[in-house]
């Protein structure tokens, strides 16, 4: 029977400890208040969207905020010449300047206006610039968010 009671007692003390863990504000039992969590790389916070009139020979542009990185998640277009359905987008990152080939979707030939949209992750530098190229007349539609560099 005395080692009921002890066994009893242990588990008593532990119960007592953990309330006061779990009643006391703050971490461990302290007095102090939590720290309130703040979420800072949610890309939401800072969205960019920018729709670019092209048409061949002229490309439409936008430059990147100083001091930011764009990342471009989704590339949309109508282009009225369907002979060729690509998007060309040159962007510089790590200080290196490539093209990006979107093809737009199968369509129908006998239609005017190409139209489509694909998922892309593209990273353009700060204060560079992004174009958007389209043989024939287009619009050109990127969506994605910055992302503040240190």
């Amino acid at each position: 029977m005395r080692a009921t009671h002890l066994i009893a007692t242990m588990l008593g003390m532990i119960a007592a400890a953990l309330i006061a863990v779990l009643v006391v504000p703050g971490h461990a039992g302290s007095a102090q208040a939590p720290l309130p969590v703040i979420e800072q790389r949610n890309p939401a916070f800072a969205p960019f969207q920018v729709e670019l009139a092209a048409k061949s020979g002229f490309c439409g542009e936008v430059t990147v905020p100083a001091g930011r990185r764009l990342v471009v998640e989704f590339v949309s277009g109508a282009i009225e010449e369907t002979s060729r359905r690509t998007v060309t987008l040159v962007t510089t990152a790590g200080g290196e300047t490539v093209r990006h080939y979107i093809k737009l979707p199968e369509f129908d030939p006998t239609t005017e206006i190409v139209e489509g949209g694909q998922e892309v992750r593209l990273y353009a530098d700060p204060s560079t610039l992004v174009r958007a190229c389209v043989r024939g007349l287009g619009v050109i539609s990127l969506s994605g968010h910055l992302v503040q560099l240190p």
